[in-house]
């Protein structure tokens, strides 16, 4: 399975264009799978992805950001 890490690796990014990456994450995976099971998500590890140094790493290597919706 491809995470957000790995699309960002393969992404062909060039000047000028700025890809959307949509990303769900969360801390209840338990909770999450209650509700959302179906969609066979991995909302913790991508959190804890989405936390980690090599993700912040990785955004500052090809100059992304992540912004949280209001």
């Amino acid at each position: 399975t491809k995470n957000i890490k790995d699309i960002i690796k393969a992404y062909p990014f060039q000047e000028g264009i700025m890809p959307e990456l949509v990303c769900h994450p969360g801390l209840d995976q338990q909770k999450l799978d209650v509700a959302y099971g179906h969609w066979k998500y991995k909302w913790r590890e991508e959190y804890e992805l989405l936390r980690s140094l090599e993700m912040r790493n990785l955004l500052q290597k090809y100059s992304l950001t992540i912004k949280v919706p209001v």
